[in-house]
């Protein structure tokens, strides 16, 4: 389960080292089904010490990625 505190940051744009990410950051994902393609940053799967994000393609589909797979989007 993830804090309520760490949520509401992720959902207000504080990031912090152990959390980089926010809701609808575009990032470009690595790994997983689509490596390669952009996404969107739509919550936080895990909590750390394995940060996992639940990102959507354009598409519309889904995916669970560990931050260690996410990229700046012109990467």
């Amino acid at each position: 389960m993830i804090a309520e505190d760490v949520m509401d940051a992720f959902y207000t744009a504080r990031r912090t080292p152990m959390y980089p990410l926010a809701v609808n950051d575009v990032v470009r994902v690595n790994e997983g089904r689509k490596p390669g393609e952009l996404a969107a940053v739509v919550s936080i799967d895990s909590p750390a010490p394995t940060v996992r994000y639940l990102v959507e393609y354009g598409d519309g589909s889904d995916d669970i990625i560990p931050l260690s797979a996410l990229g700046p989007p012109n990467a």
